[in-house]
C-alpha cells in the first residue's frame, strides 16, 4: 500500500509540472460555478426575450447528469495521460519489476483518480445541482460517472501509443467508436445481420434522393410556409417514432397473448379503453401500448 501511494504522489508531482492536467482537473469546479450561476442567468434571459415560460429548465436534469460525468472524466483523462506519457518514455516497464507491480500501477493509476473523482462528484454535486437530487441518486450518479470515467481512460489507453495520440480523442477514440454503434443502427442495410425486408433499401434510398430535392425546394418557399412544412414534418416523424412500439406491441398481443386460433374460438375482441361500456366482462390483456391500454372482453 506504500509503494502505491508513493506512486500516486509521483503521478501528482508530474500533474503540477503539466498546466494542462492541473487546469483537466479544476475544470469541474469551473463548470460547476457556471451551471450554477450562468444557466440560470441565461434561462431568465430567454426566457423573457422568446416570452415563454421554460428553455432550459426541461433539461436540467441533463445538465445534472453531464456535471456528474464530468469529474471522473478528467481525473481518468488526467491519469491515462499520465500512464501514456510513462509508457512512451519507457518507464512504465520499469515500474512492473518494482515492488510496485502491475496491479499497484493499476491501482496507482486508475484505482485511486477513480476513488478520488467519485468523492468529488459525491461533494461538488449538492453544491451545483440544479434539481433537486437525494442523496442516492448523487450516490448512483457518482458511481455511473466513475465508470463512465474508466471506460475513457481504458479506452485511451488501448487506441492510443503516446500521449499526442491520447489527446486526440476524436479521430483515434469517438470516431471507431461511433463507426462501430452506426453498424448496430437498423439504418445500415449493408451489414450482413441486417435484417432483409423487401423494398426498405431502395425505398431508404429513394427517399434520401427527395429529401435533398425537397429542401432546395423549400428553400424557395416564403418563411410561413417554409415554417408549416417543417412543422408537419416534424409531426410525421413523431408519428413513425410511434408507430413502432405501436406495431411492437400489437404484434405481441396478437402473436404471444391471444393467438389467432383462441381469439376465433372464443369471440374476444379489442375494445379501446375510453370506451368502457362496450361488452362485459372487460379484462385487462396484461399488454399496454404507449397510445393507447388494450383490454378484451369475452362476447357471450
Amino acid at each position: 500500500m506504500k509503494t502505491i501511494r508513493i506512486n500516486f504522489f509521483q503521478m501528482l508531482a508530474y500533474m503540477r509540472r503539466d498546466r494542462m492536467l492541473f487546469a483537466a482537473c479544476l475544470a469541474p469546479i469551473l463548470a460547476g460555478f457556471l451551471f450554477q450561476f450562468a444557466i440560470p442567468l441565461l434561462e431568465a434571459a430567454l426566457t423573457d426575450w422568446f416570452h415563454v415560460p421554460a428553455i432550459i429548465v426541461p433539461y436540467y436534469a441533463l445538465i445534472d447528469i453531464f456535471f456528474a460525468m464530468l469529474s471522473p472524466a478528467m481525473f481518468c483523462f488526467v491519469s491515462a495521460m499520465v500512464a501514456l506519457e510513462e509508457t512512451d518514455e519507457k518507464t512504465a516497464a520499469y515500474l512492473f519489476v518494482t515492488p510496485l507491480g502491475r496491479n499497484g500501477y493499476l491501482a496507482a493509476r486508475l484505482g485511486i483518480p477513480s476513488a478520488a473523482a467519485f468523492l468529488v462528484t459525491s461533494v461538488l454535486m449538492p453544491v451545483f445541482k440544479l434539481t433537486s437530487l437525494s442523496t442516492v441518486d448523487i450516490i448512483l450518479l457518482a458511481a455511473g460517472g466513475t465508470l463512465q470515467g474508466i471506460i475513457i481512460s481504458l479506452l485511451i489507453l488501448t487506441f492510443s501509443s503516446n500521449k499526442l495520440e491520447g489527446m486526440d480523442m476524436q479521430n483515434r477514440i469517438w470516431e471507431p467508436v461511433g463507426q462501430f454503434l452506426n453498424r448496430l443502427r437498423c439504418e445500415d442495410v449493408t451489414r450482413d445481420t441486417a435484417v432483409k425486408v423487401p423494398g426498405y433499401k431502395e425505398t431508404l434510398e429513394e427517399m434520401e434522393r427527395i429529401r435533398e430535392k425537397g429542401e432546395a425546394v423549400m428553400q424557395q418557399l416564403p418563411q410561413e410556409q417554409r415554417q408549416l412544412l417543417l412543422e408537419w414534418m416534424a409531426k410525421l416523424e413523431d408519428m413513425s417514432s410511434l408507430e413502432g412500439p405501436k406495431a411492437y406491441s400489437q404484434g405481441y398481443v396478437d402473436g404471444c397473448v391471444m393467438p389467432s386460433d383462441i381469439v376465433s374460438q372464443q369471440g374476444i375482441e379489442f375494445i379501446d379503453a375510453g370506451d368502457p361500456g362496450r361488452g362485459q366482462g372487460i379484462e385487462e390483456a396484461g399488454t399496454e401500448c404507449p397510445e393507447i391500454a388494450l383490454h378484451f372482453s369475452l362476447v357471450m
